[in-house]
């Protein structure tokens, strides 16, 4: 957003308000709705996130500062966003979809019968992340590969999810993927750094990191 203070930013019914750290409001600015998801990213490659928001009018918009850069439009409302690398983002939707944007170029979409959680950048590469992590509704947590949208694998958890994140649980430095499902429990994953001197024959460093990150339950 290039404002030169930390803000908490919040959207609500068709507007964004950023408040500083005693609760003054610094920033505002209206959306086309009411805003469902919201995400950083260095949209047009300038060297300064913008301001990713979706809504539920199926649009996700481009924010520098008050000004709307881009609007680009969805196939459902927008309920999950994350910025990536090299000007890209993943968003997810209500009715399943899920897709990768490249400025404003998507590069793949992908559908499914349940709704996306949350998608989750897994490590970072220097050309990138490599894949993306992917929590759905109904217990599948995936890995898709952020270049093509292709599953490299999965597992299923019995019950329903209500969310997965990515965090530092265990407060040692180290990132763990938690998956919470409806009755309040939590499965965590270990994210690790991997050599990829360690590929088996015909693997990519993208199944490799999806194969340990499985086996680490």
């Amino acid at each position: 957003l290039d404002i030169q203070q930390n803000l908490a930013i919040v959207g609500g019914n068709c507007s964004i308000q950023g408040f500083d750290y005693v609760g003054e409001e610094q920033f505002w600015t209206v959306t086309g709705d009411n805003v469902s998801a919201m995400a950083f990213c260095d949209v047009d490659d300038d060297g300064v996130p913008e301001l990713l928001v979706g809504s539920d009018d199926f649009v996700i918009r481009v924010f520098k500062r008050e000004e709307i850069l881009y609007e680009l439009s969805e196939t459902a409302r927008i309920i999950t966003l994350v910025g990536l690398s090299q000007a890209r983002f993943a968003f997810g939707c209500e009715n399943g979809s899920i897709g990768l944007y490249q400025k404003t170029n998507r590069i793949w979409r992908i559908k499914s019968s349940h709704k996306p959680l949350s998608i989750i950048p897994l490590l970072e590469a220097k050309d990138g992340v490599t894949g993306l992590l992917v929590g759905w509704s109904s217990g599948k947590i995936e890995i898709r590969s952020d270049v093509s949208g292709e599953s490299l694998g999965k597992i299923a958890i019995k019950q329903n999810l209500a969310q997965v994140i990515k965090c530092d649980y265990r407060l040692d430095g180290t990132q763990q993927v938690l998956a919470i499902d409806i009755e309040g429990q939590v499965k965590g994953f270990t994210v690790t750094t991997v050599s990829y001197t360690h590929l088996r024959a015909h693997e990519t460093p993208e199944h490799l990191v999806c194969r340990l990150l499985l086996e680490k339950k």
